[in-house]
């Protein structure tokens, strides 16, 4: 093997050795979860029969796009799951997954039932956060005193 032939192969190597550094180096770096926004605040913004509306701030991380993460939300009848538990399926998942939205329609729920409700954001490398749950009672809407009609 010649001298240049040596110099081109470990030139090569070299670059090779670069873009595996690189990244590896970049599928490792994220490993921190993303914030919720507002202090991980979950709202019920308006309720309409059997429907509820959801609202809640944008979270942020450091490295995914505000616009880039997602959201997931789910449901259970069980109060004070982790996120851990809400994802091996302790809770339901009433909704397609989300990316740049902020406000979710929930619909067909039953008078009278409780229902806790967990958001879970992700960022693009798979680390997640929870938002604090929130447990609501579905009101009859159309008869908000009970009375029989």
């Amino acid at each position: 093997m010649s001298l240049e032939e040596g110099l081109k192969l470990r030139s090569i190597f070299t670059a090779i050795s670069v873009i595996l550094i690189l990244t590896v180096t970049g599928c490792s770096s994220d490993s921190s979860a993303p914030i919720p926004g507002e202090k991980g605040l979950l709202v019920l913004a308006d309720v309409d029969y059997r429907t509820v509306s959801l609202d809640w701030y944008e979270a942020m991380d450091d490295f995914t796009a505000s616009e880039k993460l997602t959201y997931q939300l789910y449901s259970s009848t069980l109060a004070g799951l982790s996120a851990d538990e809400v994802l091996s399926g302790e809770a339901e998942k009433c909704a397609a997954l989300l990316t740049g939205s902020t406000l979710l329609e929930i619909s067909g729920l039953t008078v009278g039932q409780t229902i806790v409700f967990y958001l879970i954001v992700f960022d693009e490398a798979g680390n997640y956060a929870a938002y604090d749950p929130l447990s609501i009672v579905v009101p009859d809407v159309n008869n908000p005193d009970g009375a029989s009609n």
